[in-house]
């Protein structure tokens, strides 16, 4: 292709009056063929060359994720993107998770921002052909780097993939998540308003809306970038108290269950230096997964001790729960991973089983790694598990 033609771009949607905005849109910069249907489009693609696609998620005769994937068999090469509402964004994530989907767009979309998301995936049309390109000439210089290339392959798509699942949490975090919060907060503000004095409930709603509003935004940096975007706000922190606070918070669900909590603090414990919000966030998240995967009636111990390690503070939650299975203990504080039995990726505050989005652990062991400390885990199926802090202490 020429520097002057026009990188070709497809686009799929059964309603005619989007198919013309789209094309009006974006004729000046591409060139931009329509369909009205799936079938209509593989037609298209079978005929013409085609960098980019771009498909509606609800159509008759195949969803957009079902022609995408289609695509992604026939013309894997094509960068591939769906525009759809919240209600299927569950349905996109899993299509994203197995490679069938670039990104996805929301609807209604900005016409700019949208110009930006056709741009970026022709730029990665153009990197996956130049890499692959490049590739080729080094396999045919030297058959001895075909081992490498391989591996260097592996890496990219793995960053790639890593690239994609990050996108998706943070346009979540920033437009599904805050919205609900704000309108708890908004409401609990407004109810606090007009009582002539704030019940206590009422308060501790709105405290912990306003906390979870700031967990939300830290998240959606923390994901955004490895560096934390602010100095930590350290005090000394008797482990004890850290403990407390945390088993105040999970307490109601604990009884919900009908478990038995149980803490357990070492006498002379040096204090460690910490920003006491984000280790009481990763005790929680330890915590609330304990009761999550502890059946009713079992039994929660958290511990401080003196660390296994000189110097420092070990606190531990352990539970009597299902245990993790071996294959998936490497992975658990990944991001996004949950368990490879996705029949259970539900979410849930304290139900018995229930799974979230897989971003509980690797914010503790972030939230860790930021004061120094580490996190580790040991597991049986059926036995449980016992998860483990370890904090610097403060030099005595």
């Amino acid at each position: 292709m020429t520097p002057k033609e026009k990188r070709p771009l497809l686009v799929v949607d059964d309603e005619i009056n989007i198919l013309h905005s789209l094309h009006d849109l974006f004729r000046l910069d591409y060139k931009v063929h329509t369909a009205e249907s799936g079938p209509e489009a593989m037609k298209i693609l079978a005929r013409n060359e085609v960098h980019v696609v771009m498909a509606d998620q609800r159509m008759p005769e195949m969803t957009g994720t079902e022609f995408l994937a289609a695509v992604k068999e026939r013309y894997p090469d094509v960068i591939r993107l769906v525009f759809t509402g919240y209600a299927d964004v569950r349905t996109v994530i899993e299509a994203i998770n197995e490679g069938s989907v670039y990104r996805y767009i929301t609807k209604p979309w900005e016409p700019d921002e949208l110009k930006t998301v056709i741009a970026q995936a022709m730029d990665q049309y153009r990197l996956v052909a130049e890499r692959e390109h490049l590739m080729g000439k080094l396999t045919v210089a030297n058959e001895h780097l075909k081992e490498a290339n391989e591996d260097l392959r592996n890496a990219y798509e793995d960053l790639q993939e890593l690239d994609r699942v990050k996108s998706v949490f943070v346009d979540i975090a920033s437009h599904e998540l805050r919205t609900p919060v704000f309108v708890i907060s908004g409401f609990a503000k407004l109810l606090a308003r007009r009582a002539e004095k704030t019940p206590r409930e009422l308060q501790s709603i709105i405290e912990s809306a306003n906390r979870l509003a700031n967990i939300v935004v830290n998240m959606a940096k923390l994901m955004e970038s490895e560096e934390w975007e602010h100095p930590l706000n350290k005090q000394h922190m008797p482990p004890g108290e850290l403990v407390e606070r945390a088993v105040d918070q999970v307490q109601p669900f604990v009884e919900m269950r009908r478990q038995n909590l149980e803490t357990m603090v070492s006498d002379g414990l040096p204090p460690v230096d910490v920003e006491p919000s984000l280790i009481i966030d990763a005790l929680v998240n330890l915590l609330m997964n304990a009761v999550k995967f502890t059946r009713d009636d079992g039994r929660i111990t958290v511990a401080a001790t003196p660390g296994k390690k000189e110097g420092f503070v070990d606190i531990t939650v352990s539970d009597t729960g299902i245990g993790i299975p071996p294959e998936e203990l490497p992975h658990i504080f990944r991001r996004f991973f949950s368990t490879f039995d996705t029949s259970h990726h539900t979410s849930g505050e304290y139900e018995f089983g229930r799974r979230g989005i897989g971003l509980g652990l690797p914010v503790v062991r972030r939230f860790v790694e930021m004061h120094g400390g580490e996190v580790g885990v040991e597991s049986e199926v059926g036995a449980g598990s016992t998860f483990t802090i370890s904090l610097p202490a403060v030099k005595q």
